[in-house]
């Protein structure tokens, strides 16, 4: 899921990382691909959380 905020020149991106219908990440920044890396990160860190 990719939500956008704000004006043309401050825009924000806010992206979800989900599974089986559960959110396992949200990353917000200003620019889309480093939106979608925090989220992939978030996600990446609770996976191995559970795993472990």
């Amino acid at each position: 899921m990719i939500t956008e905020t704000g004006a043309e020149h401050e825009k924000s991106f806010t992206v979800s990382v989900s599974c089986s219908g559960q959110i396992l990440g949200t990353g917000t920044a200003q620019r889309k691909r480093d939106a979608e890396q925090l989220a992939a990160k978030e996600a990446m860190e609770r996976i191995h959380l559970t795993l472990s």
